[in-house]
């Protein structure tokens, strides 16, 4: 079958699969509702997940009813529905039902305190062990241990702690009882009618920097044949020795962690025919691993589609998406998924989606979990690490574009296979050595050559795998010139700098290099052998390495060995904008190229294929291939920023002439400087500050709603509160036939307008939390004050989990507020202004002090942005449309150009004809078959987000691309580091992030 049928529908299997956020009461008709609406987002399936927010018991009664419709629904539309394996994250605990079973059950960690005396060490609880040592640590020695000649200059106990909130992952009876408690519960109900899988989140090492567990002596010594106690220090000290003790301590951490958890959860569903998927925690680079797993390769094997996440409105090194993807193609799981999109804002749009799944995709990822589908945004919902990718889209009705594009390009990725001929070896196990529980220039001198390695390779357009010398132990070996790994053979593999390498790894690579592979280096080291001096093997390691001294000698030596060598080049240098893959597609290879800049578009790039081929160009978004050349080595070509794009590459056949209309002038026209208005969605106005008093006591200054609930929140108590907020309207025609107040569980306050009460709710907007209540009557010209009046309560469960000592995130992630306070909102068909000028700022952003005034709705349009036009807050869609005065001469292509917008997506339509269906730059397109002669009526609809209406507006940055929960509160949270691969600096903790004035962003042109 051609690639092109292939194409033309890509079956479930291939689609993205959303988290469906299950996040209030769960109504299993509402369920079914929302599921018929995303089969007709054709989405592949969901995840059903157990979210903060959740007011059904997970795993009781009513949850299982949920599952059991979200099954039948999603069946009935072709979905593929699939489990979430956990009540919020990480995994493991389910829901608490396994920390309650006692102590034996709860995460531990190794703790070290440092005293001057003896009497000192008898106040320490949970003693591990009493140490001495000398000056600088140089010997630690345990106390009953002391030699008569040392020179004590101080002493240590060893301890550990305990955190009652998350398990001991170590330990496989935990695993055990997890299991029990959810995947058995949902057996027991489901039988053969299982979900499709589960998804695993985040499980992780949890309690302190490093772990610890009961088990841990009795492993320990049977792996290594001698006792952890007796060096206990030397996982966090430079004693003598401490490399080998801290190899051999990571690698039992590695083997319990792996084998008790995932390998159980692994063959669970293979005996029940069902799949598992998810990631790991803290997939990024060496410290953040050891942090979270201690190397996240080596779990790869038990997913029967492993994934990563990828967080914030950013792309990163490849090291992650490689990780996960090396493992999987050298072992043959097919699919790689990526939990996509979390914290990147209200405002990302279809091109910067594209962009990070280019990036993601480039490296070996080929599915797509979009996080996430909100069933709700009530209350702290809707900034639950946002956008929700739902209903509460203006583009809903049109995802099916993006879905299906995604679906094109995993597809083909899926069903090829990946041409990979290099293996650059991961450092994982030198970082078992460098960690000492802190983030120390050591680790992090490794830790950034590797990710320089892997950019390296990346940018001269060299494909490689990750090798981890854990799975190399298990599934290399030599065969004639080659390393195989798996499915994969090597004949060149690349060493990054090295602390130390295993012994099984140095035995492998020599008798590689002795078979006539070619081994590299592109660092330094190694200097150990498994954390030993070990001279022998050093030796014969360092007599086949060749080294590698800059980018030229990387490119003459390896690029020159490649049987698919592919440049990238602008004037006539490698191009490290761009990035590349290949794959065996059987009847042809494709070529997917991508443009990893955000804002750089790459022109006069020459595309050098190594040899010739027939080149077609495949266009997946309308899925039609283009042939470009019927024989040709190099092709000249540009990229637009965030661009990826697909060729495929066949034998060359005999040069035929090929139609083009190449040598006509084309004629670029952009559209009239002024637009009118066909339609325009209901506008909004956000009301995020009030007034308000507590207890019938005085009245407060006005102040943002979201900081007033977190103030009561502190009372820990019930109170009665009282809220006043106040909009201005221009005059009397500013106020349309139907004016509404949109705000959530109106249930709970006593409602006036201007004194008028209120009615009962007479819809919702956007999300059925958001209620309408009719104020047209109610309203005047001029100020307008809102008043509620209700009583704020919480169950002391949301006390104790807020104000709890050491409450660890499993409570948090799944909180729920019994009462919200939340911005109110009013809409209607008006304009909304402020009063006070607009600044520009970074990432489309528009600051501005306010206050803001309704006035009538503008019925004309400037090209450019809209926001400051009178589309404020707006969030929806908006038709413009204009007359357009046409000179056409023959055989003269015409394009239109629309520049560079800010809108979430558009449509075009000329004289009426739909031209094209705008996701992504480049923004024009050939208008020839749809103009005449003369005036030709252009009509758009622009799609704008949510981010105008919902925030944050108040953050310090402006327009963030790194949204959590606390952003729209400006406090700081861990969304605030720049990577997660990096420790958290206290003057990030200590900082403000509040500022008074507001930020908006640009919607239009």
């Amino acid at each position: 079958m051609q690639i092109s049928q292939r194409l033309s529908n890509p079956p479930a299997e291939n689609r993205s699969i959303p988290f469906w956020s299950w996040n209030d009461v769960l109504d299993p008709e509402e369920l079914r509702a929302q599921i018929r609406e995303m089969a007709k987002a054709k989405v592949g399936g969901y995840f059903m997940h157990a979210r903060s927010g959740l007011k059904t018991t997970y795993l009781g009664k009513p949850w299982f009813e949920a599952i059991a419709a979200g099954l039948d629904e999603g069946r009935k539309e072709g979905l593929h529905p699939w489990a979430y394996d956990e009540e919020g994250w990480p995994s493991g605990f389910a829901g608490g039902k396994v920390t309650a079973l006692g102590d034996a059950y709860h995460a531990r960690g190794l703790r070290m305190q440092k005293a001057q005396t003896k009497e000192e060490l008898e106040q320490a609880e949970n003693v591990l062990g009493l140490y001495a040592h000398t000056q600088d640590f140089t010997h630690v020695y345990a106390l009953d241990k002391v030699p008569s000649d040392a020179v004590i200059t101080g002493y240590i106990v060893m301890t550990h702690s305990v955190s009652p909130y998350y398990i001991d992952i170590l330990n496989p009876i935990t695993t055990k009882a997890f299991i029990e408690a959810t995947h058995e519960a949902y057996y027991e109900q489901f039988g053969d009618q299982m979900p499709e899988g589960f998804f695993t989140d985040e499980p992780r090492l949890s309690e302190g920097p490093i772990p610890w567990s009961y088990i841990m002596e009795d492993e320990f010594r049977n792996d290594h044949g001698y006792e952890l106690l007796d060096v206990l220090p030397s996982l966090y000290l430079p004693c003598e020795g401490f490399e080998a003790v801290r190899t051999d301590f990571w690698a039992t951490v590695s083997r319990l962690f792996v084998h008790s958890y995932m390998e159980q959860l692994y063959l669970w569903c293979e005996k029940h025919h069902i799949k598992l998927t998810g990631h790991m925690m803290m997939e990024e680079g060496l410290y953040s691993q050891m942090t979270g797993t201690s190397g996240s390769m080596p779990f790869y094997p038990f997913f029967h589609m492993p994934g990563i996440d990828s967080l914030r409105r950013m792309i990163h090194d490849p090291r992650m998406p490689k990780q996960v993807s090396s493992v999987a193609e050298q072992l043959g799981t097919k699919r790689v998924i990526s939990e996509s999109f979390a914290l990147s804002g209200w405002d990302l749009n279809f091109e910067e989606m594209r962009w990070i799944l280019n990036w993601q995709f480039v490296n070996g990822v080929n599915i797509i979990c979009q996080h996430l589908q909100a069933y709700s945004l009530k209350g702290f919902r809707k900034r639950d690490y946002p956008p929700s990718l739902f209903t509460q889209q203006s583009w809903w009705d049109e995802y099916h574009h993006f879905n299906d594009y995604m679906a094109r390009l995993s597809t083909l990725l899926i069903e090829g296979k990946k041409i990979v001929e290099v293996l650059l070896l991961h450092p994982m196990h030198t970082g078992w050595i460098t960690y000492d529980g802190t983030n120390n220039p050591t680790i992090q001198h490794y830790d950034a050559a590797f990710s320089e390695a892997t950019k390296t390779l990346s940018a001269l357009h060299i494909d490689y795998h990750l090798g981890d010398e854990t799975i190399l132990k298990e599934y290399a070996n030599v065969e004639n010139d080659a390393l195989q790994v798996g499915l994969y053979s090597y004949q060149t593999v690349v060493l990054p700098s090295l602390l130390s390498i295993d012994e099984h790894t140095a035995d492998l690579l020599v008798s590689f290099a002795q078979a006539g592979g070619r081994l590299y280096s592109m660092g330094e080291g190694p200097l150990l052998i498994s954390g030993r001096e070990n001279k022998a093997v050093l030796a014969k390691l360092k007599q086949v390495i060749t080294r590698l001294p800059d980018d030229q000698a990387i490119l003459d030596e390896i690029k020159s060995r490649l049987t698919h060598p592919v440049k990238l080049l602008v004037d006539n240098k490698e191009e490290k904008r761009l990035t590349c893959c290949m794959h065996d597609q059987g009847e042809c290879v494709s070529l997917y190229i991508v443009n990893n800049s955000k804002t750089e578009r790459v022109g006069g790039a020459t595309i050098d294929l190594g040899r010739p081929y027939q080149v077609s160009l495949l266009d997946l978004q309308t899925n039609t291939r283009t042939k470009l050349a019927d024989s040709v080595q190099h092709l000249l070509t540009s990229f637009e920023a965030m661009e990826g794009r697909v060729y495929l590459l066949e034998p060359p056949v005999q040069s035929r002439t090929m139609a083009s209309n190449r040598d006509a002038d084309v004629v670029f026209i952009t559209p009239n400087p002024m637009w009118e208005i066909q339609h325009m969605d209901e506008n909004v106005l956000t009301l995020d500050t009030c007034r308000y008093r507590i207890d019938k006591g005085e009245w407060q200054q006005k102040k943002a709603v979201i900081r007033i609930m977190k103030e009561l929140l502190t009372l820990k108590r019930s109170c009665s509160i009282e809220l006043e907020f106040s909009f201005t309207i221009q005059d009397r025609d500013s106020i349309p036939a139907d004016l509404y107040l949109v705000m959530e569980d109106s249930k709970h306050f006593n409602i006036t307008v201007n004194g008028t009460q209120l009615s009962q709710p007479t819809g919702w907007y956007k999300d059925r939390a958001f209620e309408k209540l009719l104020i047209t009557d109610a309203v005047v010209e001029g100020e307008n004050t809102i008043s509620i009046e209700g009583t704020f309560f919480q169950s002391q469960h949301v006390y104790d989990t807020l104000f709890g000592k050491n409450m660890y995130e499993t409570e948090l992630n799944k909180l729920t507020y019994d009462m919200e306070l939340e911005s109110m909102y009013i809409l209607g068909n008006f304009g909304v202004y402020s009063k006070s000028p607009f600044t520009k700022g970074e990432r489309e952003a528009l600051e501005t002090d306010g206050p803001f005034v309704i006035t009538t709705r503008p019925s004309k349009l400037t090209h450019q942005s809209f926001t400051e036009q009178g589309l404020l807050c707006f969030a929806g869609k908006l038709t413009i449309s204009q007359t357009m005065l046409i000179k056409k001469r023959e055989d003269q292509p015409m394009m239109l150009s629309l520049g560079n917008p800010r809108l979430q997506m558009a449509k075009l339509w000329i004289n009426g004809a739909l031209v094209k269906n705008f996701l992504w730059a480049p923004w024009e397109v050939d208008i020839t078959p749809y103009v005449h002669e003369g005036e030709n009526t252009i009509t758009m609809t622009l799609y704008a987000s949510n981010r105008n209406m919902l925030g944050p507006h108040h953050h310090i940055s402006g327009e963030n691309y790194s949204v959590g929960p606390q952003s729209f509160e400006g406090v700081f949270s861990w969304c605030e580091r720049p990577t997660e691969a990096v420790a958290i600096d206290r003057s990030l903790v200590d900082k403000s992030y509040w500022k008074d004035s507001y930020t908006f962003v640009r919607f239009g042109f």
